[in-house]
């Protein structure tokens, strides 16, 4: 796939993830976390087989965009439980971009297919690796204290505006506490929606409503990790270009 232009393997990936991912969804049925595993795993293995190309953060993007897509068509088809519908397109989810890297290794240790690799436009050496490591899991925790509440705080708006929330929120902390790495966000951006699944039977004892709940599951959290991507993206450009454009300013 290396000899097609990028443009054309990123159409053809996404294309190929989101048809099987949907065909899952609708018709697989993923009604069980095997089933869901499974279902995310042929999908990010089609869309990386056909992707040749490496990027941060673009397994979990590719994954999110399959699943928001996903969530549109069965929208119309309707759905039962929301909890068990969350955790498994949450397990759907990391299959896709688990397989990712393993898929593209696979190739190119026995078919000898490169994979374009991306520079980072950030140095990822510039500071120790404990602190590294403290600014990831400050990333991670904020995330997934923050995730639920802004969830709680949209509502049914969350059916439409959960990605636009997402990308303030993660570019936000991308910029204020310099994350380079996006794994720490996307992965407290699935922990903040695990936190509000176990959030939400209190809350129903306790006669609390939830409107986010009336969202599809699958939708939301494709929205969600769209917009924690592309956030972070932001966050990331403005630790990388923005300082020296200010300069040359």
């Amino acid at each position: 796939m290396e000899s097609y232009p990028l443009g054309l393997r990123v159409a053809l990936s996404q294309l190929a993830g989101c048809a099987m991912l949907t065909a899952g969804v609708l018709f697989g049925p993923m009604d069980s976390a095997a089933r869901a595993l499974a279902v995310g795993a042929c999908a990010g293995a089609c869309a990386a087989s056909l992707a040749g190309f490496r990027f941060p953060g673009w397994p979990w993007l590719s994954g999110a965009l399959a699943c928001a897509t996903a969530g549109l068509f069965r929208g119309a088809w309707g759905w039962d439980v929301w909890v068990n519908h969350l955790t498994l397109c949450m397990l759907c989810l990391v299959a896709y971009a688990a397989i990712w890297p393993t898929v593209q290794g696979f190739l190119a240790q026995f078919f000898g297919l490169g994979t374009d690799r991306i520079e980072y436009p950030v140095d990822l050496n510039r500071e120790s690796a404990p602190m590294w490591l403290g600014r990831g899991l400050c990333t991670s925790l904020a995330a997934a204290l923050l995730i639920p509440l802004l969830l709680l705080a949209l509502g049914s708006a969350a059916q439409w505006h959960a990605a636009l929330a997402a990308f303030a929120l993660a570019a936000w902390l991308t910029v204020a506490l310099a994350a380079l790495q996006p794994e720490w966000l996307l992965s407290g951006t699935l922990l903040g929606c695990f936190v509000l699944l176990v959030c939400s039977a209190p809350l129903a004892a306790l006669g609390i409503v939830t409107p986010v709940a009336e969202c599809d599951p699958s939708w939301l959290v494709g929205q969600l990790m769209t917009g924690s991507c592309v956030g972070f993206w932001w966050g990331l450009w403005q630790q990388a270009y923005a300082p020296s454009a200010r300069r040359s300013s």
